[in-house]
């Protein structure tokens, strides 16, 4: 048995969190390490038969990018690290509050 998918997914998640800390000066081999151990996960998840497996496999080559470029961030927007920063909604069904508009007090 391979795991679960949760535990596949709190290893991921633990990969990606320690990967903020790795050095920018840090080797090839040490990098593809860390690429292999996304790659062997991804790898997991797509013979679950979970569609995410796959694109993992082909983007883990570039999902290091940020730990050789210092001024990148490691996350794909802001919006997903700083907490409290508003962010578009995609209608909340209660209101009249359009797909991709703020969200309004109350909703």
């Amino acid at each position: 048995m391979h795991g679960s998918p949760e535990g596949l997914r709190r290893r991921l998640r633990s990969i990606f969190y320690n990967a903020e800390s790795l050095p920018h000066d840090i080797g090839d081999e040490d990098l593809q390490e860390w690429i292999g151990d996304v790659s062997h996960a991804a790898g997991i998840y797509a013979e679950l038969g979970y569609k995410f497996g796959g694109k993992l496999l082909g983007a883990a080559p570039d999902l290091f990018t940020f730990v050789r470029h210092p001024g990148m961030e490691p996350a794909n927007s802001r919006y997903g690290r700083a907490p409290g920063l508003a962010r578009p909604t995609r209608g909340c069904g209660r209101c009249s509050a359009a797909p991709g508009a703020w969200p309004r007090t109350g909703c």
